[in-house]
């Protein structure tokens, strides 16, 4: 019988063990990363908790749940990691330095853990980073994108599941937006700004607004 992984977890990971232990009716193969937080404000507006809540919620929280799953995901030879990133994780947009901040770390968090598991022999267990564009939940209620429309969730939700069933390690929604990205390693700084300009971006947070909380 192979040995279980020796794993050490820090006390903000006991969430984490909390919910495994909730799940030990069946194998956990799939582990969804979805949660998210975000504050919409510019750098010195936000308070420093908030910046500190953004990155324990958009990033810390992957780190817990994941070194709680993993180690029965590597014995199975079998499982699948999907973090939920944003396009915001591969492109900076103002009022959004802590959010965008903590999103670039997610999907960094993704790529060095797919190494991890392939160069240790665990190519049973994939990984998949989700990178939408704004959806249509609430939580960015109020910012405004001329051009690219917001997602809609269930649009996003069948994307996803699209992308565990074919083992897709980045998927960006919508797909056309992968362009850009291209073009933002091929063009000169001050030519990319321009097309950023171009579709009207750089200010799409300036009338966010956020979820209103219900009474």
């Amino acid at each position: 019988m192979q040995a279980r992984p020796k794993l050490t977890l820090p006390e903000k990971a006991r969430p984490g063990l909390m919910m495994k232990g909730q799940a030990r009716s069946g194998q956990v193969t799939i582990l969804v990363n979805n949660a998210g937080m975000v504050t919409g404000k510019p750098l010195l507006d936000i308070p420093d908790n908030l910046i500190e809540k953004t990155f324990e919620v958009n990033t810390l929280a992957h780190f817990w749940t994941c070194k709680a799953f993993l180690p029965d995901m590597m014995i199975a030879k079998k499982g699948h990691v999907v973090n939920i990133a944003s396009l915001a994780g591969l492109q900076g947009m103002g009022r959004l330095t802590d959010y965008c901040a903590s999103k670039f770390a997610a999907v960094g968090f993704h790529e060095s853990l797919t190494v991890e598991l392939k160069v240790g022999g665990h190519e049973g267990v994939k990984t998949t980073v989700i990178c939408p564009f704004f959806i249509n939940t609430g939580m960015f209620d109020g910012a405004k994108s001329n051009i690219i429309p917001f997602l809609e969730p269930e649009y996003v939700a069948e994307r996803i599941e699209q992308a565990i069933l074919l083992n897709e390690e980045q998927v960006l929604i919508p797909g056309y937006l992968a362009a850009l990205f291209y073009l933002k390693l091929a063009m000169p700084w001050r030519a990319y700004w321009t097309l950023g300009l171009a579709f009207k971006v750089e200010r799409a947070m300036d009338t966010f607004t956020g979820r209103t909380k219900q009474a």
